[in-house]
């Protein structure tokens, strides 16, 4: 069989940033504050909806979309397990991670 959709996360790709999750906008909707400072409207997509829990505070990879940059499709949820073996193997920095999780702060 396959591999589990919640045990596949990745690294962050170009254009893709980290965001933390400010609160559920009902449906497939959460709204997100991305690393860069703007608060995004983010879409759930199909195969994560009934598979992986969106929570409050949750750290997610997201995408903004071309052509409406206040929204993103959410792309994985990250566990911290995830960003402290991308720390270590360098396909993320510390003070990236570090920009996210001060978000909380300012909730």
């Amino acid at each position: 069989m396959g591999r589990k959709i919640k045990d596949i996360a990745r690294p962050p790709m170009e254009g893709e940033l980290l965001a933390i999750v400010i609160r559920r906008l009902g449906g497939d909707l959460v709204e997100v504050k991305c690393e860069d400072g703007i608060v995004r409207q983010a879409r759930i997509p199909g195969k994560m909806k009934k598979r992986i829990w969106i929570h409050t505070g949750d750290i997610l990879l997201v995408a903004p979309w071309d052509f409406q940059p206040s929204k993103a499709d959410i792309v994985c949820k990250y566990e911290m397990r995830h960003l402290n073996e991308y720390i270590r193997t360098g396909k993320l920095t510390q003070e990236r991670v570090d920009r996210v999780l001060s978000l909380t702060k300012e909730l």
